[in-house]
């Protein structure tokens, strides 16, 4: 990080996960853009540690006085960064080496939403990338149907996970940020699908990855499990989804 105007502004939200967040930029801190950025941290959970002097790179936290949505955050966040370019992340994200260089020159080349591969820490591929979910699909995610198979990355994905999500500040803005009616979770199927209606062009480079150590607390939690299930019926009922699903039925989909 430099003194400079920040090139790419990444924004973290924590739930009360400083220690995940820490170690982000820890392996940041070994794999940086070699560009201009900074750090926006947004601690979620009111009365956690906030204490950021002895982190490997300096980064600027907002801790919220009551908790708000994800989309939400993520939206404070982006109006206060400085960056042409603005990075969401998952705070239990790991970089293992630098992926900013290819996935800049791939939003300069006409992408519009861009991501590296993701792995898990065992170095499986997680699809980051998917078509636009339907309520049978999540039934069939649910109950691991096809469970043990590799992930597979449709060529042109209708939205991108928002584990590790780059595009351009301006885009960003167009697209309207996040719906902050949804809470938590299918925040980015829906600012991804938004993207697809728009016509942009959204990536995932399979040459460069980062390690996401996923903990998945809607499968054991359960209001966490309840909080996806009332994002999904948002998403199904929306003007959004029903787009979506015409622009599939139009392409000869199923």
């Amino acid at each position: 990080m430099t003194s400079a105007s920040p090139m790419i502004s990444l924004s973290i939200v924590s739930h009360g996960q400083l220690d995940l967040a820490r170690r982000a930029v820890e392996s940041l801190a070994r794999f940086p853009p070699r560009v201009p950025f900074e750090i926006l941290v947004t601690e979620n959970v009111a009365g956690a540690k906030t204490e950021t002097k002895a982190w490997a790179l300096p980064v600027a936290l907002h801790t919220n006085p009551r908790p708000q949505g994800l989309a939400a955050n993520q939206n404070a966040a982006v109006a206060r960064s400085r960056g042409e370019f603005v990075c969401l992340l998952n705070p239990d994200v790991v970089f293992v080496e630098d992926v900013f260089g290819p996935l800049l020159i791939a939003l300069q080349g006409g992408a519009d939403l861009v991501a590296p591969t993701i792995v898990d820490s065992e170095g499986a591929v997680q699809e980051s990338g998917r078509l636009v979910p339907t309520p049978w699909r999540l039934i069939r995610r649910r109950l691991r149907v096809g469970r043990g198979r590799p992930a597979k990355t449709p060529a042109r994905p209708d939205w991108i996970a928002g584990t590790f999500l780059l595009l351009h500040a301006d885009t960003f803005s167009r697209l309207g940020g996040m719906d902050e009616r949804i809470r938590l979770y299918f925040e980015d199927v829906d600012l991804g699908c938004r993207a697809t209606l728009a016509g942009m062009s959204l990536w995932i480079d399979p040459k460069v990855h980062v390690v996401h150590e996923a903990r998945r607390a809607s499968a054991h939690s359960a209001p966490y499990l309840f909080q996806h299930a009332v994002s999904a019926v948002r998403f199904f009922r929306s003007p959004v989804y029903r787009a979506m699903r015409e622009r599939s039925r139009g392409k000869g989909s199923r």
